[in-house]
């Protein structure tokens, strides 16, 4: 019980326990969520932790196999909406799940898990997060790896072409799904803005963005839905996309100074293994 307050390690040694488990998240913009499975509010630390809030699915393991647990609850409750997971508001926030003893919160807490959120999903009128501890951090890559692809984003720091000149606006005309619509003012070639970026600046979606799965003239198709419905006469700005090829790299942007990947490395397919003759 090294994780777990003198307060706590008492109680957990008394005949009857008053627990509840609290989950703290830390947003990557700095907005601070507090729940707990209590059923009325707990407030530890200045924090008010809303009762609303069911672990379930823990896993643990002693061989450095990452540990999950799900952490569910209902939609709006908190302050966590449907709208705010959608657009990934709460992907990769810090967690912290903890026991306290609900009687007394001030006698400090149990450490159970820390993490962070692997993926975030609603459900209905509930929401659950997939919470990874630690451990996952050392499955992670922290060096980059030679590739034949460009390992820059366009338009980034290190890909150094600039993008303003590229973007385009236009208004939607016709809508199939959240994921298509089209536009007949868009003529570029076919392709032009696969892996690319719509950015809607009016109507429902308004500061939402989502990259480009395909393009044929006047008509995009996005990788994922948008949040809300897509409307005839909502603004839209579209910036093209690479493959992260370096013909495209030196043929489409004439970058090819940038480019961060090794294409001309040789690979597995350079190596021809031979059986050596037999010895006379």
């Amino acid at each position: 019980m090294k994780d777990a307050s003198p307060g706590m390690i008492a109680h957990l040694g008394s005949e009857v326990t008053t627990l509840a488990v609290c989950l703290r998240i830390e947003c990557v913009d700095g907005l601070v969520l507090a729940v707990t499975d209590h059923d009325l509010p707990l407030t530890i630390d200045g924090l008010t932790y809303e009762p609303a809030l069911d672990i379930t699915a823990v896993t643990s393991a002693s061989d450095m196999s990452v540990g999950n647990l799900d952490a569910e609850g209902l939609i709006d409750s908190a302050g966590i909406t449907a709208q705010d997971i959608e657009t990934g508001k709460y992907d990769g926030a810090a967690v912290e799940v903890f026991e306290v003893n609900w009687k007394s919160p001030q006698l400090g807490r149990l450490q159970l898990r820390r993490g962070h959120i692997g993926e975030a999903i609603p459900e209905g009128a509930r929401w659950r997060f997939e919470v990874r501890d630690l451990v996952q951090r050392y499955t992670q890559q922290i060096v980059e790896l030679t590739s034949i692809t460009c390992r820059a984003d366009l338009g980034d720091a290190r890909c150094g072409a600039g993008l303003e000149a590229l973007e385009v606006s236009g208004i939607v005309q016709t809508v199939t799904s959240r994921r298509t619509f089209t536009d007949s003012a868009r003529t570029e070639v076919d392709g032009y803005f696969d892996h690319g970026k719509v950015t809607f600046i009016s109507g429902l979606n308004t500061g939402l963005s989502m990259e480009v799965k395909l393009y044929q003239v006047g008509a995009l198709e996005l990788h994922l839905p948008m949040p809300y419905a897509i409307e005839p006469g909502d603004l839209y700005e579209v910036t093209p996309g690479c493959d992260k090829l370096f013909a495209t790299c030196r043929d489409r942007y004439g970058n090819q100074n940038n480019f961060r990947g090794e294409p001309h490395l040789p690979g597995e397919h350079a190596f021809e293994f031979r059986v050596p003759p037999p010895s006379s």
